[in-house]
């Protein structure tokens, strides 16, 4: 998978994230499999500790 690949993939994930309120398992879980670039990973975080 390319890096602009990565980026949709993390971009809608986190938009999806952020509206559909899933557990903070879920979100971890998520983070851990599908998130691989620094700023998706930070952003996730920030979703996260939101909550």
């Amino acid at each position: 998978m390319g890096l602009d690949h990565q980026i949709l993939l993390e971009a809608d994930y986190l938009v999806n994230t952020g509206e559909s309120g899933d557990s903070e398992e879920a979100i971890y879980r998520m983070r851990e499999v599908l998130f691989r670039t620094l700023t998706g990973t930070a952003l996730l975080d920030q979703i996260d500790l939101a909550r």
